[in-house]
This record gives structure tokens, sequence and C-alpha cells, in this order.
């Protein structure tokens, strides 16, 4: 009767790791279901930057919001958006190729294109 037993402990072997393998199927359909939504949750928006002589723009494509749900946030050399509605939300963090004025920036948004001007820094004997 010993090999029976010894039989029957490498069965429950098996149906214990069988039965541990499906708890990790589960929890990865779990994370990837997860990870999923929170893909369609936030979106980067497509950006374009245009340097010029005297001014840098930024356009870039938000389609489905209002002008009033656009935060721009403007330093010396980076420029964010943030959009956070309840049907969308966007968010991009730009580091701009020169620096710029954050005083004099303006702003557009139209059919889901916004654009954003700003004056580029003049520089000083630093080179700065």
């Amino acid at each position: 009767m010993r090999p029976w037993r010894r039989r029957d402990r490498i069965f429950d072997f098996f149906r214990d790791f069988e039965e541990e393998l499906e708890e990790i199927r589960d929890d990865l359909i779990r994370i990837t279901e997860y990870n999923e939504l929170r893909a369609i949750d936030e979106i980067e928006p497509l950006v374009d930057v245009i340097e010029r002589d005297r001014e840098v723009m930024v356009v870039a494509e938000l389609p489905g919001v209002k002008t009033e749900d656009i935060s721009l946030y403007i330093s010396e050399d980076i420029l964010r958006i943030d959009v956070d509605t309840t049907a969308r939300r966007y968010h991009r963090k730009l580091k701009l190729p020169c620096r710029v004025r954050s005083d004099t920036g303006t702003a557009t948004y139209k059919n889901g294109v916004l654009e954003v001007k700003l004056e580029r820094r003049e520089k000083d004997g630093s080179g700065k």
C-alpha cells in the first residue's frame, strides 16, 4: 500500500500546482485589464514643436475637449498641457528647445488643435 500513498502525494502536488497556476493566470488577467483601462484613461497627445527666429510654437492634438478644460503651465523651458474631464484625460510635459518668456505666451484652440506661441528669451552675454 505504501506505493499508492506516494502516488497520491504526487497527484496532490500536481493538483496544488495547477491551482496555483490558475490563480496566477487570474491575477495576470486582472492586471492586464487594469492597465488597459488606465491606458484609455490618460492619453499623451501628439505634439509638434516648431522653432522660429523669435518664437517657439507648440501644436498639440486634443480632440473632444472644450477650451476651458485645457490647463497650460509654462516655465522658462517647460510646457505642461493637462486636460482632465470625465470623458477624456490628456497629459504632456515638454522640455522646450530653448528658454522662453512665459509671460508673453498666447494659446488658441480650434477644431481639436491647440496652438501655443511662446516668445524666445533673448540670450544674454553668458550664452543662456
